[in-house]
């Protein structure tokens, strides 16, 4: 009985911690970030061309190579502004003011775009390298932290990535 009760308390905060956030996840002991977008009304063809015209906006974002349906590239110093998200600058964990760096991985078919962002660490004046799968997960890194402090802090990473890979197509009918 008392095995039973213990096992499914393990399972339901297992199950309270993923449902913390929407696109970061722990994968073979790396936090990454996943998320797919879409853009219904475009074709393979004009997803990947749609894609390339709107690197440039996409901040800090700089692409290494682009194969078969894949554009690979870094985010290196970008820095999540929590006062965007409803945080407070000095009340949030600090290594959100510092740079960011993290390895991209963006996939298209007809119509939609997936985007990862893995191996992601923070460089920090006080503490160096921070790297975000000692800042999320347990400390066996088998799941996602509970610790309050670490979720919203997650939360902000994890909006300021939605939003810095999210485009926007506007049609100008408006003639």
């Amino acid at each position: 009985m008392i095995k039973s009760s213990i096992l499914s308390m393990l399972l339901l905060n297992a199950l309270l911690v993923s449902a913390q956030y929407d696109y970061l996840k722990l994968d073979n002991s790396q936090v990454k970030f996943e998320k797919v977008y879409t853009l219904d009304s475009l074709s393979t063809e004009e997803m990947e061309n749609t894609l390339l015209s709107n690197i440039p906006n996409f901040q800090k974002f700089s692409m290494s190579s682009k194969l078969d349906g894949k554009i690979i590239g870094k985010i290196e110093g970008s820095r999540v502004d929590v006062t965007k998200y409803g945080g407070k600058k000095m009340k949030e964990s600090a290594f959100l003011g510092y740079p960011f760096y993290g390895d991209v991985l963006i996939e298209w078919k007809e119509g939609r775009y997936k985007v990862s962002v893995y191996n992601i660490y923070w460089m920090t004046s006080g503490f160096g390298r921070m790297d975000g799968d000692m800042l999320f997960t347990n400390r066996q890194k088998t799941e996602l932290s509970t610790k309050p402090i670490a979720i919203r802090a997650g939360g902000f990473l994890e909006k300021h990535l939605e939003d810095l890979f999210t485009i926007n197509i506007s049609t100008n009918d408006d003639w």
